[in-house]
């Protein structure tokens, strides 16, 4: 099931904007303070302090390339729902079912149009124009349920569409992470 409000996905983006600008802030503040800190003496210690520094510096840089990656995903989310509308919810499991009801209903709609063929109206002209005008009423719900299906085939379309690619952006991110991780022994 997809659900998606396009609104709140804006909201939640935008607070993720705010807190890695923030973090990312208060990180460079700190790692400058620091930085700063370890100048004033020179020995082993403070050499390797700095180094830590260093190590520490270059791991929150990964960190938060790794938020950043994250909420990219989010934005293509916004960016590519949006494009739907504004709440969207979908089973895309039922795709068949909702497509099976639209072919059911053109069905019928046809067989009521074929029946109106069938009708005698050389009795009166009154019955012939009503019956006419309701098989062309018949015929334009036939039309209008041939764009639905082509509309909803084009939508599910779309929305697997997305699902793929933000689950191939997320497997990405996963393999990055594992990539990533450092496997070092002698601290276990």
């Amino acid at each position: 099931m997809v659900e998606i409000d396009i609104e709140k996905l804006r909201k939640y983006i935008d607070e993720l904007n705010s807190i890695l600008n923030e973090y990312d802030t208060v990180r460079l503040n700190l790692y400058n303070q620091l930085k700063e800190a370890g100048m004033n003496w020179d020995d082993n210690w403070s050499r390797e302090f700095q180094n830590e520094i260093e190590i520490e510096k270059h791991e929150t840089e990964e960190v938060i390339k790794s938020f950043n990656s994250k909420k990219k995903i989010y934005d293509y989310l916004h960016t590519k729902y949006s494009e739907i509308g504004k709440k969207i919810k979908c089973n895309l499991n039922s795709k068949s079912t909702i497509i099976g009801i639209i072919d059911n209903c053109y069905q019928q709609s046809t067989d009521i149009i074929n029946s109106f063929y069938n009708v005698d109206t050389s009795f009166s002209y009154p019955e012939k124009y009503w019956i006419f005008q309701q098989r062309g009423n018949i015929e334009s719900v036939r039309a209008n349920l041939s764009t639905l299906k082509d509309s909803m085939n084009k939508i599910f379309k779309k929305i697997e569409n997305i699902e793929t690619a933000v689950n191939a952006k997320i497997s990405q991110l996963e393999q990055l992470s594992i990539r990533e991780f450092d496997f070092d022994i002698k601290t276990i």
